[in-house]
């Protein structure tokens, strides 16, 4: 097998007797083991009859099995150790995978094979799963993806099995009497769960010995069998192209998708012609195709790749976001595309630009951040159906060869013809639904004078293609080692500017990062001066998008995001020419000239997707409410509309004077730097950006004190049919072990909570707890999102599940306790997965005032020393309201509103927080 150079794993590739294909890979630094099997079977494999059966499967497989027939087993066992599991379903293939602690690998593997192997099928859990399936299909149908999904499957061949509906619901699942049911999914289970239809990758720090052994072991059971081979009609029929779709959406949208349907050539992976047309289509730089049409403010995003793919199909998109008055520009702005697919035609592929891709594909492959090995066996898993041994671990990444024959070959197919254009828009004229979501929509055929407009499009001088790139890195050497421990180093600790420097020891990457984070007072100044904020800082994003959009392109990343305190610069990436970039981006800060059709644009897009926000799933919506609710200085985005529709460039203007005027900086430098450098940068800081301005003093992040209130209600408003709850509950205080019991309580509830609460009372698709805190003090959450039970049997379900459960502690077992006990402390002292999570971690403790870095050990030793007796007095405190503060947030659907009893009303949001006590 190709690999990186820089790659310290170890893989070995092999066939079982029974077919299955396996990879197995030695990771002496994985902090978890993982395992992933990919299935060839998918929706494809639906009777007609019955379709979503094998969504159907995907679920039961968790349900029980002749080894262990106890419903989530796998789950429980893996909850225990620090593990998770997950799947999932799509047209030709299914994914199975998990992680665990290296220690409890080889038991949850044994969990692991054996649903796979022999599941029960069990009368009582088919039907429960069936509405488990019907409300996460009820939960998704006002999903403008999921809709629009579903009109692309009614416009081609209903031939092809891919218009057949995926996820299935009651009536596609419930139409059979249960036995047949479960007679259909055991013979798509013996037909597909076995031989070469099995993909299996395993990671673990074990040797490939030992891995070997345990694949045998574990895998030989399952019987032979041939790979699964379709024979499939096409996809398109002629009557299916040169088609114009025009679609309404839920959300408010402006959308322009252009799909060509190209040949499926599988040799393509070693010159990936449409990796290379996706980039040069895709470019944000002046010049570009999506800088022409923000220049006539037609379109404010573009992107160019993806689309739907299978054995015999391949879509190539070109998706853009159009304005309003590009809405009404379709035949020109089609046009200009073609004019710039004539340029990539008429210019061909240079062997520099070849070669430019095939150098940053290296970088890509060389030095990318490490995933976690869940990720990464799941990546490989279906990386074996695809791909011969020799490119298993890099055919998707490499360029090897150049070929600018196939390059052309594959932009002939990028022709009107051979195009859907599908427009999404509020205004468009329909005149069908579409099934199972009731998406408006209309097929039109494409009127020929746009088609021969569009073969010979306009000459529009202003567009050319990209120059060579200049930001590619070109020095990857690490620097050596200073004598230090790899910790941070305050180097500057001033009354008005604090600047952290730590070199990277653990990862050895050419990269780093660079956060500036500003404590600005006029951020503070109300709702009108924070929203003014996030449109400052949108707007010059959009505008040095622009600008170093090739930055981008060679790994040097950078985002600016507006906080409760001010604002913060992130860069990321290279570190060879990352200093340069950020000095760059603080001059731009405040030099740079806001452009008004920019802003006109960004603000546009704010409004939108403010506008949007409140039409999300009810869940997502309490959640933000929570957010809001709990801190001083967030504001609902139902409040910042009327701003966002009345502001100026001017007033913009006017806030990035003030808030550049007066802050406090606190900056943080992480990666392959030498001491030397970060004091170097340090005093760069000082030097250009603390003259000339006021200094300020941090700004607290404040929290609303709820423990000695009452618990109180907040009703959310939503358009969805769901009913929703979020039971929030506040912890005592900050100190670590109010922080680790309240981790560890939350842990000993996710599983069983889920059980009872989803699996067995069905009470809805969308149920869970998490551990919540709100600037750093402890919380945690209980959540339900419902299409058939109300808000007062929900909430009383959580409170129910609680008293017993609190009741049951005592009997807890003891093993089962350590073992839990174990897992959570492993998880918070576990090395960090990659350099970004390092340094993001680093930045979190440096803006928690935790200099000393040990707050995860403490929390970890303090778990490790907790009695069965403390978590549960905690437990039972929480319960009794002592010095806990609980919330009840909820949306009511279409049922009936929260019973009083349960708490004292929030009227208004913004008065409760005029009264409410603050926790500093």
């Amino acid at each position: 097998m190709i690999k990186s150079l820089y790659d310290h794993r170890n893989y070995r590739h092999f066939i079982l007797e029974n077919g299955i294909t396996v990879l197995l890979v030695n990771d002496s630094q994985c902090k978890k083991s993982a395992a992933a099997v990919n299935v060839a079977c998918g929706h494809f494999d639906d009777p007609d009859n019955i379709q979503g059966l094998a969504h159907l499967m995907e679920h039961m497989l968790f349900l029980g099995c002749q080894q262990y027939p106890t419903s989530n087993h796998l789950n429980d066992f893996l909850t225990q150790h620090g593990g998770q599991i997950n799947a999932w379903t799509g047209t030709e293939y299914s994914s199975f995978y998990f992680d665990v602690h290296p220690e409890y690998f080889k038991e949850a593997l044994q969990h692991f094979s054996a649903m796979l192997l022999a599941p029960l099928f069990d009368s009582k859990r088919v039907s429960n799963e069936i509405e488990s399936i019907d409300a996460e299909f009820k939960m998704k149908r006002n999903d403008d993806l999921r809709r629009l999904y579903q009109v692309h499957k009614e416009t081609c061949n209903p031939q092809h099995p891919f218009s057949k509906f995926s996820v299935g619901n009651k009536q596609t699942l419930g139409n059979l009497p249960v036995n047949e049911l479960i007679q259909a999914l055991s013979s798509l289970h013996q037909q597909h769960f076995a031989g070469q239809n099995l993909a299996l990758c395993l990671i673990s720090p074990d040797s490939l010995d030992e891995q070997q052994q345990l694949a045998q072991q574990y895998f030989n059971d399952f019987k032979p069998i041939a790979k699964t081979v379709r024979a499939l009609p096409p996809l398109y029929r002629p009557q299916d192209l040169g088609i114009m779709i025009q679609i309404k959406p839920v959300k408010t949208a402006r959308r322009l998708i252009l799909t060509f349907a190209l040949d499926n050539v599988p040799a393509d992976f070693v010159s990936k012609p449409l990796s290379i047309i996706s980039y040069l289509l895709g470019d944000e730089g002046q010049g570009s195709l999506l800088w022409f049409l923000k220049e006539q403010n037609w379109a404010t995003n573009l992107s160019a790749g993806g689309g739907i793919q299978g054995s015999n199909f391949k879509d190539f998109n070109i998706n853009l976001q159009l304005t309003e008055p590009g809405i009404h520009q379709i035949e020109q702005i089609v046009n200009v595309i073609f004019y710039h697919i004539n340029q990539i035609k008429q210019q061909g592929l240079p062997e520099w630009r070849f070669n430019e891709n095939k150098q940053l594909n290296q970088l890509t492959l060389d030095f990318h951040e490490p995933t976690k090995s869940i990720d990464y066996a799941t990546h490989l898993a279906a990386q074996l159906h695809h791909f011969e041994q020799e490119h298993i671990l890099t055919g998707d990444i490499l360029l090897n060869t150049y070929d600018p024959q196939r390059f052309d070959q594959v932009l002939t197919q990028l022709t009107p013809g051979n195009m859907r254009l599908k427009l999404i828009a509020p205004t468009v004229v329909t005149n069908q639904s579409a099934q199972w979501y009731q998406t408006p929509y209309q097929v039109q055929k494409i009127p020929d004078e746009w088609l021969q407009s569009w073969r010979q499009p306009g000459i529009q001088k202003r567009l050319h293609l990209p120059e060579p790139n200049p930001f590619v890195t070109t020095d990857t050497s690490i620097i050596a080692s200073d004598d230090n421990n790899g910790l941070p180093i305050h180097m500057i600790d001033g009354a008005d500017m604090h600047f952290w420097f730590a070199q990277d020891r653990q990862f050895q990457l050419p990269k780093g990062d660079i956060y500036l984070s500003f404590d600005c007072p006029f951020s503070q100044g109300g709702i009108g001066n924070n929203t003014l904020k996030r449109l400052w800082v949108a707007t010059i994003q959009e505008q040095l998008n622009e600008t170093y959009y090739q930055a981008e392109l060679a790994g040097l990343n950078f985002h600016l995001y507006p906080h409760q305190g001010g604002f913060t610069l992130h860069t990321s990436g290279f570190a060879e020419k990352q200093q340069l970039l950020t000095k760059t981006l603080i001059k731009q800060l405040f030099n740079h000239q806001l452009d008004e059709q920019r802003f006109n644009q960004v603000k546009h897009k704010q409004l939108i997707t403010t506008q949007n926000s409140l039409l999300n799933k009810p869940v997502n919506l309490l959640f933000s409410k929570l957010s809001v609710l709990l801190q001083r200085n967030a504001y609902s985005p139902a409040d910042m509309v009327p701003i966002i529709q009345q502001s100026s460039l001017a007033q913009v203007e006017l806030i990035k004077e003030q808030l550049l005027s007066c802050y406090h900086l606190q900056a943080f430098m992480h990666g392959n730097w030498s001491m030397s450098q970060g004091q170097q940068f340090g005093h760069y800081l000082q030097d250009k950006l603390l003259t000339n301005i006021t200094r300020s003093n941090e700004i607290s992040r404040h929290v609303v004190d709820i423990r000695e209130l009452p618990c109180s209600v907040l009703k959310v408003d939503n358009v969805d049919d769901d009913a929703a709850v979020v039971i929030y509950f506040q912890s005592p205080s900050e100190s670590v072990a109010d922080i680790a019991m309240t981790i560890l309580a939350e842990q000993i509830w996710a599983g069983p909570f889920f059980n009872q609460l989803r699996t067995e009372q069905q009470l809805g698709y969308l149920v869970g707890t998490g551990y919540f805190p709100v600037n750093q003090h402890p919380g945690m959450a209980f959540y339900i999102q419902s299409p058939n039970t109300d808000v007062n049997n929900l909430v009383d379900a959580i409170h129910q599940f609680l008293h017993q459960s609190v009741q049951q502690l005592s009997a807890y077992p003891t093993s089962r306790w350590q073992h839990l006990k174990h897992s959570v402390a492993k998880q918070l002292t576990e090395k960090d997965q990659n350099l970004s999570m390092r340094s993001q971690r680093l930045w979190l403790a440096i803006a928690n005032k935790d200099w000393q870095f040990e707050q995860q050990q403490k929390l970890a030793e303090f778990i490790m020393a907790l009695s069965l007796e403390q978590i549960q007095l905690f437990c039972q405190n929480m319960l009794e309201r002592n010095n806990f503060g609980e919330l009840i947030l909820y949306c009511s659907g279409h049922g009936d509103e929260l019973d009083l009893a349960h708490g004292d009303p929030i009227r208004c949001i913004n008065e409760f927080k005029k009264q409410a006590y603050y926790i500093p």
